[in-house]
């Protein structure tokens, strides 16, 4: 059997895509054999199509303009359906025409085609002015709370624009406040000229990172003081994964419900409450009631049971002391607990002061002398200075 070569890609229309063969010739040959374009379709080619090798080539093509060079054995009866009696190709009594590359066929062509679609593949580098309009992430200023939380956010919008080395180090300038540029000239004459991410990294953490637990407090002490429940919820979840990205979700829902109102915490049931999203369905009926009450004072949740042991309590949680637009500075607030005065507890009433200046606590006799004597001197001393000398 001879060895013959033939050239087969996919065509189509708009609605669909098919198998042609383009041209054949003899192995060792350097002149081609073209079709006519009536006499491509695969599907003409019933035999032909049959072969393995025919089969495997057309099933390995996936996309539009995908083409194989393959070498295949042609039976007596294939090659009289493709030559006549004088050795021309034909196809159904139809001569075909040469078709003549260079000496290597096929080769100078084909690498300027590989050549166009790898400038059309390659990803076109966008300007820093076109990334900075598509970073999702702020600006990063001193005042930013938590540094390796912004650093992470970063590295991620790294990746997805694919910037590395000095580049990415020019998108991190521009990422920086203006109130930074002297920290960033005097860090870059400290690094080296080609240094990484992980070493402006570093430096970031080390001049702006806080290891105390002000952070931690400020997110757990967060309370809802005013404007949007939603709002809260988002903010008060952001400051809780910045301080800890690994804290759990329910965690993260307890301190959240923590900062609420007690109106709200009271007609929360925990069971049903079980996600975030769940909370924020139901804080949302809440969105336009009349918000006027002070979430800034203790809480007081009293008990119903007459024992003197379960004392009503109340408590105030620490509090961030920023001003921002749902957690306003109200001066300095100390963790304390507060209990009613026990004297007016026990006369029906539940007032917060201390015992010693209860106006119901008893007094001693002595005492009440003493200030009866302060209380006759001064009236005596008033009347000497009204009543005129002689």
């Amino acid at each position: 059997m001879a060895k013959f070569q033939i050239f087969i890609c996919l065509e189509g229309t708009d609605k669909t895509t098919f198998p042609v063969i383009k041209r054949i010739r003899r192995v060792g040959e350097d002149t081609w054999y073209g079709f006519p374009e009536d006499l491509q379709k695969a599907s003409q080619h019933t035999d032909l199509v049959k072969l393995p090798t025919v089969k495997n080539a057309i099933a390995s093509m996936k996309g539009r303009g995908s083409f194989r060079n393959i070498v295949l054995s042609l039976s007596d009866d294939l090659q009289k359906m493709y030559t006549d009696d004088d050795g021309n190709f034909v196809c159904n009594d139809y001569v075909l025409g040469e078709i003549r590359f260079a000496s290597n066929p096929e080769s100078s062509k084909m690498d300027t085609m590989v050549t166009c679609l790898e400038k059309l593949a390659a990803p076109k580098e966008e300007s820093i002015k076109e990334i900075l309009k598509h970073l999702l992430i702020e600006k990063f200023t001193s005042k930013n709370k938590n540094v390796e939380a912004w650093c992470n956010r970063f590295e991620k919008e790294s990746i997805r624009f694919q910037l590395k080395g000095r580049r990415q180090i020019e998108v991190f300038k521009s990422c920086l406040d203006s109130s930074l540029n002297n920290w960033f000239v005097v860090t870059q004459e400290n690094l080296p000229v080609d240094a990484e991410w992980s070493s402006w990294k570093a430096e970031m953490v080390s001049n702006f990172g806080d290891n105390s637990f002000k952070p931690v407090c400020s997110a757990i002490g967060y309370k809802y003081l005013g404007g949007s429940y939603i709002d809260y919820t988002v903010n008060k979840e952001k400051m809780l994964i910045e301080t800890n990205k690994d804290l759990p979700k329910s965690v993260i829902l307890d301190l959240i419900v923590y900062g609420l109102p007690s109106h709200i915490i009271k007609s929360l049931n925990r069971k049903n409450v079980t996600s975030l999203q769940i909370l924020k369905d139901k804080l949302k009926k809440y969105e336009g009631e009349d918000k006027n009450f002070d979430n800034s004072k203790p809480v007081r949740f009293f008990g119903k049971s007459s024992d003197k042991s379960s004392s009503p309590s109340s408590f105030r949680s620490f509090e961030n002391k920023s001003n921002s637009k749902n957690n306003v500075n109200t001066g300095k607030r100390l963790n304390y607990i507060r209990k009613p005065c026990s004297i007016c507890l026990a006369k029906g009433s539940e007032r917060l002061h201390s015992e010693s200046v209860c106006w119901f606590k008893d007094r001693p006799e002595s005492m009440l002398k003493s200030v009866n004597n302060v209380m006759l001197e001064s009236t005596s001393n008033s009347s000497d200075e009204e009543t005129p000398k002689n």
